[in-house]
């Protein structure tokens, strides 16, 4: 189940490693995307994240082998590090996209934008056991996994990150696991196993205009909290990137038929 949910077939490649100011084909090529203000950045190389800025194209006494300009940031003191994930096996061909597969070995915190994927089954949805008690049969009848509910309200505009709440998202489910017997107790120290946001536009001329500075501001948000996707994959149909996690995985996916979904799973779930 767990698989299942989060297969991506084709990724794109991400360019990791590179340790000198000279153009390398393990450079980091960034797409373009909108920041959470709005303002558009360009697409663009970066040398690969090691730990140091020192090898940064922006730093002091680098210059950017592709535009040329000469860095401005002063340098840290940490010595370059031989990043972890630098050692992979790619695919090169000529063909669009160029597949690489990236492996974390990161535990995630269960908290994303805010929302502490933690708690208990009172502080995330104000309802009672009883609530809990018939999403289970309702699911047991529709034989889909866990038991789904809104995420609460004023949890959730509490605790939520302002930029996550500015855009937009309606559909803010959590789903829980679904256990034979459940007492005020046990909902006291049951927590999600899925977290799920999603977009809906009203129309497909709406989705044209709005979807694709949508999903570069969720991503924006996803890469300042977890970096870099480990893949990511961009079609005519739409777009996604995956985060993997030793205890997790993130997923955030955008198409004509679902728009735009954000997924976070909880490794430890079995999918009842």
């Amino acid at each position: 189940m767990f698989k299942k949910i989060f297969l991506i077939l084709i990724t794109f490649l991400i360019g990791i490693s590179s340790f000198s100011q000279s153009k390398s084909a393990n450079d980091v090529y960034v797409e373009g995307y909108y920041r959470s203000d709005g303002t558009y950045v360009k697409p663009h190389y970066r040398s690969a994240p090691n730990g140091t800025n020192r090898d940064n194209f922006s730093t002091k006494g680098n210059v950017n082998p592709y535009t040329g300009e000469k860095g401005y940031i002063e340098p840290d003191r940490k010595p370059n590090k031989i990043n972890k994930y630098s050692q992979r096996n790619s695919v090169s061909s000529s063909n669009y996209p160029t597949l690489l597969t990236i492996k974390k070995k990161l535990q995630s915190s269960h908290k994303i934008f805010g929302i502490d994927l933690n708690l208990d089954w009172y502080t995330l949805t104000e309802l009672s056991v009883l609530s809990y008690q018939l999403g289970k049969i309702e699911s047991d009848k529709q034989k889909i996994p866990g038991v789904s509910v809104r995420l609460d309200d004023t949890y959730l505009n509490r605790n939520a990150t302002e930029e996550f709440l500015n855009i937009g998202f309606k559909d803010i489910v959590i789903t829980f696991p679904k256990l034979e017997k459940v007492g005020a107790e046990i909902a006291k120290g049951m927590s999600p196993v899925m977290f799920s946001a999603n977009i809906k536009y009203t129309s497909d001329t709406k989705y044209a205009e709005n979807a694709r500075g949508d999903f570069n501001r969720v991503a924006y948000l996803a890469m300042n909290q977890f970096g870099a996707p480990d893949s990511t994959m961009k079609k005519e149909w739409g777009a996604s990137f995956q985060w993997k996690f030793d205890n997790a995985e993130l997923l955030l996916i955008m198409n004509k038929k679902q728009h735009i979904n954000l997924l976070y799973l909880k490794s430890n779930w079995d999918g009842k």
